[in-house]
């Protein structure tokens, strides 16, 4: 069931300040024992109770202004009284901590004071303990002192003692390592000795072989007792040789120099003479300085023309010359062995001169460049009767070759003699005599002394030099 009751909207005049319109609407559901009553009223009412409700209005509005900034200050006041509250409250439970915690502090001072009683008493002890330590630790720095002597003695022991081992150990290492060489060089000093002395029967064989031997092993073997060539090879240092020769036919006078000047044993020329059966032979020979072993070969050289046969001697010293080529090879060291395998199957080069004279002829045969000259008694001079040739120059006698000579001259017996290798000046009569005067000089301080001026001159080139000079006019007795 509804009911409504409306009221026309009024004029613009008549609207109160409360509503300009009034419409109430009621929808009452049946419920038993409700009873509906209808209040109507006029405009004059209408607008009374409304300028009174609007008067009721601004009063409570009003109040309700003054209670809301009541409110205001109440809630400010409120929030500062909760903040004072909630102040008090930390206060207060830090008020409590903190009375708990005196509490606990007069406890543990009370503790501690019991127990610095109790520290008091030990440090009354300690005090006593303190002066029996401070006595201790005087003995013990006394102690200490002493301790660090010691130990710095120890360590300047040790020292010196480490040193030493590291001495004795540095000169054990080395004798060990000297040992180790002196093995090492005792077993090759032994592999040589076996060597040599399995090469002393093939010294005969060889030019002063058993010189040669000697001075590659160091070793004094017993020397030939003559050997028929000059100057000596490997022999003890000596500036020149003077080998001489008196015979019936006349007196030989020689003079070996090497171009070294201070070890004559070194020269590649070679000189021999020998006197048999009313007959004087000379061989002066000149070894070729490119070939391979030019000293012992001009050696071989000047022995075969002493004999009879002068071609068969020099085809057996040919054979000997080539079968000992490698007979020394074992001797060499490991280093430069090569060098000695690789030059074995060279040949030899000399020039040469033979001398064969009797009672009334000279017969005078040459190959190469070895030169002759004869005094010639009536004209009171020298000759020249074989010269160096620069055509013969290169001419040689050569270990793979047969002997074959290029010059043969038979002379009349002279009264003198010279037979020269390359190497000397002037060659002219002043010069001749001069050689020949020194040659035959008796005195050797005065041989000496012209020899030291001519070498430091022009006399002699700096070459190996040979000289031969045979007095016919001296025969023995």
């Amino acid at each position: 069931m509804t009911i409504e009751n409306k009221t026309r909207t009024p004029s613009t005049i008549n609207i109160t300040s409360v509503a300009k319109y009034v419409v109430r609407s009621w929808r009452i559901f049946p419920i038993p024992g409700w009873k509906v009553e209808t209040i109507e009223f006029t405009n004059e009412e209408m607008k009374e109770q409304f300028d009174s409700l609007n008067a009721d209005i601004k009063t409570l509005e009003k109040n309700a202004s003054i209670s809301q900034q009541e409110i205001d200050k109440l809630s400010s006041q409120y929030k500062r009284v909760n903040r004072l509250l909630e102040q008090t409250k930390n206060e207060l439970k830090r008020a409590t901590k903190e009375a708990k915690r005196a509490v606990q502090v007069e406890r543990e001072l009370r503790s501690t004071q019991r127990s610095l009683e109790t520290t008091r008493k030990e440090l009354r002890r300690s005090d006593s303990n303190v002066a029996t330590l401070r006595r201790q630790g005087v003995e013990l720095k006394a102690s200490k002192t002493r301790v660090d002597l010691q130990l710095t003695a120890l360590q300047a022991q040790h020292k010196g003692e480490t040193k030493k081992w590291a001495d004795q150990k540095k000169e054990r290492e080395a004798q060990i390592a000297l040992l180790g060489r002196d093995l090492d060089q005792a077993q090759k000093r032994n592999h040589q000795l076996k060597v040599a002395f399995s090469l002393l029967p093939l010294m005969s064989e060889i030019p002063y072989g058993q010189n040669s031997l000697s001075q590659k092993t160091g070793l004094g073997f017993s020397q030939q007792e003559r050997e028929i060539s000059h100057p000596a090879m490997y022999t003890e240092p000596q500036s020149y040789e003077r080998p001489s020769l008196n015979t019936p036919l006349g007196v030989v006078r020689s003079l070996c120099l090497s171009k070294e000047r201070t070890n004559v044993s070194k020269s590649q020329d070679a000189c021999a003479f020998e006197y048999r059966n009313g007959r004087l032979f000379i061989g002066v020979a000149d070894g070729v300085s490119t070939s391979h072993r030019q000293s012992e070969w001009a050696h071989r050289c000047v022995r075969s023309v002493l004999a009879d046969n002068p071609y068969h001697a020099y085809k057996q010293q040919q054979k000997s010359h080539e079968g000992n080529a490698a007979t020394f090879l074992e001797l060499e060291p490991e280093s430069t062995r090569w060098m000695a395998q690789a030059a074995t199957g060279r040949k030899s080069d000399a020039t040469l001169m033979r001398i064969d004279a009797g009672r009334d002829k000279v017969v005078l045969q040459r190959r190469g460049d070895v030169w002759a000259a004869a005094w010639n008694a009536s004209s009171k001079e020298w000759r020249v009767v074989l010269s160096p040739s620069s055509e013969d120059g290169t001419m040689a006698v050569s270990s793979d070759e047969a002997l074959e000579f290029t010059d043969e001259l038979t002379i009349t017996k002279p009264s003198r003699l010279l037979l020269m290798t390359d190497g000397l000046n002037p060659t002219d009569q002043v010069g001749f005599n001069l050689l020949w005067e020194k040659m035959n000089e008796e005195d050797p301080n005065e041989f000496e002394a012209w020899l030291q001026k001519a070498l430091a001159g022009t006399t002699f080139a700096e070459d190996d030099v040979t000289v031969v000079a045979v007095d016919f006019t001296k025969e023995e007795g």
